[in-house]
């Protein structure tokens, strides 16, 4: 168990274990010139601490968001390592986190609006926390507004006016930390996502 607020790995930390997401949310700090910024956000079944198997040690803080539970790997040296299995759902799992950065950037380095970007970060919380065959309409949301603003690079008085204009559209609904999605074809829309086929259905609650 991993209490709020409680830091899993720091940055500087020399790299060791690898953690698996069971229950819960974290987040990860980067400390640049004095000033700390949340750069992303982890989610039930989400794995940490591939970063520090880069160097030698972690570059960013994590933290969690709420009481979370994680499951710990303890990773012999890669030298010993015979298992063919193991080693193609580590090079799996550099692909999610890799396929991930790259989601994350197309939509932060393109001309969009506040309200397209708030959108797709809505969006993608939500398909995280969704499957093919279960879709997961209300969940918490893992970051104050202020950790979103920082995330998004947008004040944080933005952010809550663009929450308050997808109410009003009747996209999302808030109350406190939790978010219910009403319509997510109408999100996607918004936030200008290009659609998939595995993407949700015409879902709405």
């Amino acid at each position: 168990m991993v209490d709020r607020k409680q830091h899993l790995v720091e940055s500087g930390d020399k790299k060791g274990s690898i953690y698996a997401i069971c229950n819960g949310s974290f987040k990860s700090i980067s400390h640049s010139n004095g000033d700390s910024r949340v750069i992303d956000v982890h989610l039930p079944g989400d794995v940490l601490g591939l970063e520090a198997y880069a160097d030698t040690q972690a570059k960013y803080d994590l933290v969690a968001n709420e009481r979370s539970t994680i499951a710990e790997f303890i990773i012999p040296d890669y030298q010993e390592i015979e298992s063919a299995s193991f080693l193609k759902e580590i090079i799996a799992l550099c692909g999610s986190h890799f396929c991930r950065f790259q989601d994350k950037y197309e939509v932060l380095g393109g001309k969009r609006s506040t309200l397209e970007l708030v959108a797709s970060f809505v969006f993608s919380l939500a398909q995280r926390h969704c499957t093919k065959n279960i879709v997961v309409a209300e969940f918490r949301l893992p970051l104050t507004r202020g950790e979103i603003a920082e995330y998004l690079g947008l004040a944080s008085e933005t952010i809550s006016r663009q929450f308050v204009l997808l109410e009003k559209m009747k996209i999302i609904k808030t109350k406190g930390q939790r978010i219910t999605i009403l319509d997510f074809s109408g999100l996607q829309e918004v936030g200008n996502i290009t659609k998939k086929e595995d993407d949700f259905p015409n879902y709405r609650v």
